[in-house]
């Protein structure tokens, strides 16, 4: 009977026993990574609990980023009384395309469509421009001040966007843009 044992760098199969055989299979080895001793691999069972905890643990985080968007999408298709019932429920017993119609039969709401699509995509074009220009740059060229900038960049990048939301507001509160009261 043949054995397989797995070296550091090749796997060779090895005689055991009495039965004259010359070490080799004319079939091959079936499973040339298996231990001589017939058991699991304990690396093998290790990474398929890691691929196990990595499956569930992207299943829950799809989960919860993905039950909102399903929740808005259902109740894109209920009446406002449904929408605000409790208990709440996810799928409507009146379904209905009235908030659809509603929307796309209105000149004025197309219209506000319109602009920001519009808009959305004229910033995202010019900042497109302007990025793959100043990264060219960047890579390509030495000039004064490149350390500089960079560090400034990643500075700013380095801020979570939300901190800037009080600044934003005393901002908007100083140019008087805005009907709140005094704070």
């Amino acid at each position: 009977m043949t054995q397989y044992t797995v070296s550091p760098r090749a796997t060779t199969p090895t005689s055991s026993g009495s039965s004259g055989s010359s070490g080799t299979d004319p079939a091959g080895p079936t499973h040339p990574a298996t231990p001589a001793s017939g058991g699991r691999d304990p690396r093998h069972a290790k990474r398929m609990l890691l691929k196990v905890g990595a499956v569930l643990g992207l299943l829950l985080g799809a989960c919860f980023a993905g039950l909102p968007i399903l929740w808005m999408v259902s109740s894109s298709f209920k009446a406002n009384s449904e929408i605000f019932a409790y208990p709440p429920k996810l799928i409507t017993e009146n379904f209905s395309f009235a908030a659809y119609t509603s929307v796309f039969t209105d000149p004025t709401k197309l219209r506000f469509f319109f602009n920001s699509y519009f808009i959305a995509s004229v910033v995202t074009v010019l900042t497109l421009v302007v990025a793959i220009l100043a990264a060219y740059a960047f890579s390509r060229f030495q000039f004064r001040g490149k350390t500089l900038i960079n560090i400034v960049i990643i500075g700013i990048q380095a801020v979570p966007p939300i901190t800037l939301l009080i600044p934003y507001f005393g901002l908007i509160v100083a140019l008087r843009s805005t009907t709140a009261t005094r704070v």
